[in-house]
């Protein structure tokens, strides 16, 4: 893309502004369209799996906020989880029980470690 608008000043050419524009050897001024560039198939398909969405809906999304990266930022932050907490448990061998556990909680939009519980014992796992 190109943008000749002194060019196309100096030759009297009137196109709307801020429209990207090629300037011919004969004077005319041809108007480049910029098209979005489709998803490839892989990241579509785990997009579309991440929010729960299907195909058509993302690129309608996709196709409203092309022009501004800070729009689409902020409407993937608002699809995101606050939190993301992430639970284990580990059981024991010998009699089936559980013989430890930990969460881990993290911000969403981040994954950000904000809090740690760890817990081992041969007791069972507290209550809370």
């Amino acid at each position: 893309m190109v943008d000749n608008s002194q060019q196309n000043l100096a030759a009297g050419i009137e196109v709307e502004e801020n429209q990207p524009t090629v300037v011919k050897e004969d004077g005319e001024a041809e108007v480049e369209v910029q098209e979005t560039q489709p998803l490839p198939p892989e990241v579509e398909e785990e997009l579309c799996s991440l929010f729960h969405c299907t195909s058509g809906s993302l690129r309608a999304v996709l196709s409203t906020v092309h022009e501004n990266p800070k729009e689409l930022l902020t409407l993937l932050k608002s699809l995101s989880p606050s939190y993301v907490a992430i639970k284990v448990r580990f059981d024991s061998h010998k009699r089936g029980e559980a013989g430890g556990a930990f969460c881990l909680l993290c911000r969403g939009t981040s994954g950000e470690i904000f809090d740690e519980t760890y817990w081992a014992s041969s007791k069972g796992i507290p209550e809370g």
